[in-house]
């Protein structure tokens, strides 16, 4: 598995971070809350995490990584 996330994976960590859960995800970006659930299940994978605990740590990790992105990166659109 390429272990670069796609665009769309970015943008479904993002919305994540931000406290949306798979159903709001999903109409903000006009997917399906199955297609959502298939995202997640990659960037789990990618990241080796099988557990729920582990879940959470790394949602933990992403929203401090978030905190040092610059407010000119791109955008959800």
């Amino acid at each position: 598995m390429n272990t670069c996330p796609t665009t769309r994976e970015e943008q479904v960590q993002e919305l994540l971070m931000r406290g949306y859960d798979n159903r709001d995800i999903g109409a903000e970006l006009g997917i399906s809350v199955r297609t959502v659930k298939a995202y997640m299940h990659r960037i789990f994978k990618r990241n080796g995490i099988r557990d729920g605990v582990k879940r959470v740590k790394l949602a933990v990790k992403l929203y401090r990584e978030s905190l040092y992105r610059s407010p000119f990166s791109k955008s959800l659109s």
